[in-house]
């Protein structure tokens, strides 16, 4: 087992078992949560790949094609992933400030 993918394998399990328990509570619609679990999705898809990526670069040089294909899936994952983090962050801060707007 290649050393390089230990945190990324610690990781998914640590997101998983953190997907599961979130997954498992009642929540509110609200567009806040859709976002966070699209986070959780993205981030579980993105530690798969950056798996694949590594074993298929370090491991397999017969498939070289599929292993172009995974980076790059890879990539548009993590830029899926900032996006998403973005509207989560900006839409935080948004509420923040209207609720503190109707306070006063």
């Amino acid at each position: 087992m290649y050393s390089d993918i230990s945190v990324q394998i610690v990781s998914l399990v640590y997101i998983i078992i953190f997907s599961i328990v979130y997954f498992s509570k009642r929540k509110y619609n609200f567009l806040e949560s859709r976002v966070y679990k699209l986070i959780l999705l993205f981030t579980i898809i993105t530690l798969l790949l950056d798996i694949a990526s590594t074993y298929l670069i370090e491991g397999n040089t017969k498939y070289i094609m599929f292993s172009y294909i995974t980076v790059k899936f890879y990539y548009m994952s993590l830029f899926a992933f900032i996006i998403l983090f973005i509207i989560f962050t900006e839409k935080l801060i948004y509420f923040k400030y209207f609720f503190a707007f109707i306070k006063f």
